[in-house]
C-alpha cells in the first residue's frame, strides 16, 4: 500500500472518530425525566433558574440525590422556590448547601465531590460549564 493511500485511510479514520465521539468529547447536558408535578414547578421558573450536575458523575434521576446528605446545593434563586422544587420529588430542605463560591476559576463540582445537583441563576452558567466540572440538566416530563 502506498503512502498516499495509507494517509487517506488514516484521515478518514480520524474524521469518522471525531464525528462519532465529538470534538472535545465533553457532554453538553444530561436529560432527566421527572413527574408532571416536578415539571410544572420547573416550568414556572422560566429562564431564571438553571440546574447542573457533575460532569464526572452525572445523575440520571432525581431519585439519586439526597439533600440531607449534602448532595444538593444552590446559590442565587429564592430559597422558597428551590424548597418547592425539592418537595416535588420527596426531599426536604435540611442539608441544602448554600455555595456562594461560584465565579471565574471555580471548579464547583470538582471542589465539592459530594455535590450531585446545583441550582442557580443563569448568571453563573458559564463559570460552571467552563470548568469542565459541571454539565447542564435538562428536564423532561415522564
Amino acid at each position: 500500500m502506498n503512502a498516499h493511500k495509507m494517509l487517506g485511510y488514516l484521515a478518514g479514520f480520524v474524521l469518522i472518530t471525531l464525528l462519532l465521539v465529538g470534538c472535545g468529547g465533553r457532554q453538553e447536558n444530561v436529560t432527566i425525566k421527572v413527574s408532571s408535578e416536578t415539571m410544572q414547578e420547573i416550568s414556572s421558573w422560566g429562564n431564571k433558574i438553571v440546574v447542573f450536575t457533575s460532569a464526572k458523575n452525572p445523575i440520571s434521576s432525581l431519585d439519586e440525590v439526597s439533600v440531607s446528605d449534602g448532595e444538593v446545593g444552590m446559590w442565587g434563586p429564592n430559597p422558597n422556590v428551590v424548597i418547592k422544587f425539592l418537595k416535588t420529588f420527596g426531599q426536604d430542605m435540611f442539608g441544602l448547601q448554600m455555595i456562594g463560591d461560584v465565579g471565574e476559576g471555580t471548579k464547583l463540582f470538582c471542589d465539592n465531590p459530594e455535590l450531585q445537583l446545583f441550582i442557580t441563576s443563569p448568571d453563573y452558567k458559564s463559570y460552571i460549564l467552563d470548568t469542565g466540572c459541571g454539565i447542564k440538566v435538562v428536564f423532561e416530563e415522564e
